[in-house]
């Protein structure tokens, strides 16, 4: 929790009413921000993050369109169309 806490999805309230909530309304949050929270930002290898082109492995532009792809597609869902199911 503490996870997603420091990445303003969840806030903590303390007393007997308290516990975890949402920071904000789902449909303002994505899924692809929780699961890089919980993930360490979905990077598939060390340098999936830059714009450079890499020379680390012949097949670092894959890596590149699969991690574009993947975020792509769970930031086009939100917490509320998860739990509606429509997505």
């Amino acid at each position: 929790m503490r996870m997603l806490s420091a990445r303003n999805i969840v806030k903590a309230e303390r007393g007997a009413f308290g516990g975890y909530f949402l920071a904000r309304r789902p449909e303002d949050i994505s899924v692809g921000e929780i699961v890089r929270a919980l993930e360490d930002d979905m990077e598939i290898i060390e340098c999936v993050k830059t714009d450079k082109a890499c020379k680390c492995c012949p097949t670092s532009k894959v890596w590149k369109k699969l991690h574009a792809g993947i975020n792509g597609l769970l930031d086009g869902i939100s917490v509320r169309q998860m739990i509606e199911g429509d997505y």
